[in-house]
């Protein structure tokens, strides 16, 4: 009997500490939506396929969206010891900071070869951080299924 109450204590603990984690930042907010029979925003519509209870489709962050960008072949091309720029990924960079987008620059060479190759290129305070290119993501969704990501291959100019 004392084993089950502790595991409920600790049940208890977790949930508590899931909520704490999971409670929505205050960069967020909800996404307008036509009136409709649905529960008010941030109501329960029953569980959903995560087991929560909340209805996290009607989050959204502000209006900017998220954007990671890779350096080698996406923002310059190398011959041999030559860095060639390509201006048109320049340019779609340069206007998706200009419509208050936030921007993190990745390399497989790393953070600082991320942050240099920026400095080089002249664009270093459009990025909000520099990050080594990911080897793993662990998500409980795979890319694909990922609400609202998109993929663009680098303009080759």
């Amino acid at each position: 009997m004392q084993s089950q109450t502790s595991a409920t204590r600790i049940s208890a603990i977790n949930a508590s500490a899931l909520h704490s984690a999971y409670s929505a930042p205050s960069s967020l907010h909800f996404a307008p939506r036509a009136p409709s029979p649905s529960p008010p925003i941030g109501r329960s519509t029953g569980p959903n396929r995560h087991g929560s209870r909340f209805d996290f489709s009607r989050l959204r962050y502000d209006s900017a969206m998220v954007v990671f960008v890779d350096v080698d072949d996406t923002l310059v091309l190398t011959a041999g010891t030559k860095r060639i720029p390509m201006p048109r990924s320049l340019e779609r960079i340069k206007s998706l900071h200009a419509e208050g987008n936030i921007l993190y620059l990745w390399s497989s060479g790393g953070a600082d070869y991320a942050r240099d190759s920026a400095r080089e290129l002249g664009i270093l305070e459009l990025f909000q951080g520099f990050l080594p290119k990911p080897n793993l993501i662990l998500d409980d969704q795979p890319l694909n299924e990922w609400r609202g990501l998109v993929h663009e291959y680098p303009a080759k100019s």
